[in-house]
């Protein structure tokens, strides 16, 4: 995939996640909205690859997760990361709640509640997940 397709994956993701919220299917929002975030990291991975480059093989299948974590780490954002925790509490309220996300919750029933915190962490304009993220597009 290109890295514009995972841009705007992300992007449509959320606002998937957005609707759902609104139409009250709050365990598909809680879901969709996790993977905005995971496909947001993975348009910062692919930035690293070159053209003409054959890639480490090691690197191109640890971006084959949904471990948000390891894709911090595959797109070499982990001491910005960091930075952007330590500049904003609000910042990193959101990120724990995010962190909270696996591929596993397409497995579990989510209250509103739940919904509305991790949209919310997500797409905050200011101190959001994805707004960070899209920085370092």
């Amino acid at each position: 995939m290109l890295k514009a397709d995972f841009e705007t994956l992300a992007l449509v993701r959320v606002e998937d996640a957005r609707l759902l919220l609104e139409r009250r299917r709050f365990s598909s929002a809680y879901y969709l909205a996790g993977y905005a975030v995971e496909f947001a990291l993975k348009a910062c991975i692919a930035k690293q690859f070159r053209q003409h480059d054959i890639p480490d093989k090691r690197f191109v299948l640890a971006t084959y997760t949904h471990n948000l974590p390891d894709l911090v780490k595959q797109a070499g954002l982990q001491q910005e990361l960091v930075r952007r925790k330590e500049d904003s509490s609000i910042f990193a309220a959101n990120w724990a709640i995010m962190a909270e996300w696996d591929e596993q919750s397409r497995y579990q029933v989510w209250t509103a509640e739940s919904a509305e915190y991790l949209l919310s962490a997500v797409d905050d304009p200011q101190d959001g997940v994805l707004a960070w993220i899209r920085t370092f597009w």
